[in-house]
């Protein structure tokens, strides 16, 4: 199964930016640890973020929407960021409207794959 990995990614600050990355790298972690779960982690792209010339915003949207498609089921890291988090909404309202599994804990992946939580 192919999890998205949806959290807040902008912040005020550069150290909120790096926490909320490391927050979703560690979400996606653990995930990985779930035999059967491939999760797609978009703060990846942070790496290609560092490059120049720099890309548009425009295209982190667009390249993290299409990876969502590709994807089975999103994994929401935190419930608040549909209220706070324009990205993570859109994330969520694009899976939903997909049909798309949509998972708040470990526990949710674990029942979906039939496994005890």
């Amino acid at each position: 199964m192919k999890v998205y990995v949806a959290y807040r990614y902008s912040a005020k600050d550069v150290l909120s930016v790096l926490s909320n990355i490391g927050k979703a790298v560690d979400v996606g972690h653990e995930l990985a640890q779930i035999e059967g779960v491939y999760p797609f982690v978009p703060h990846l792209d942070c790496l290609v973020a560092m490059r120049s010339p720099p890309l548009p915003l425009s295209y982190y949207y667009n390249c993290s929407m299409e990876y969502l498609n590709v994807c089975n089921a999103i994994y929401i890291v935190d419930v608040k960021d549909l209220d706070t988090s324009k990205g993570v909404l859109a994330e969520y309202e694009y899976a939903k409207k997909a049909g798309m599994k949509v998972f708040y804990c470990i526990g949710d992946v674990l029942h979906a794959l039939g496994r005890l939580y």
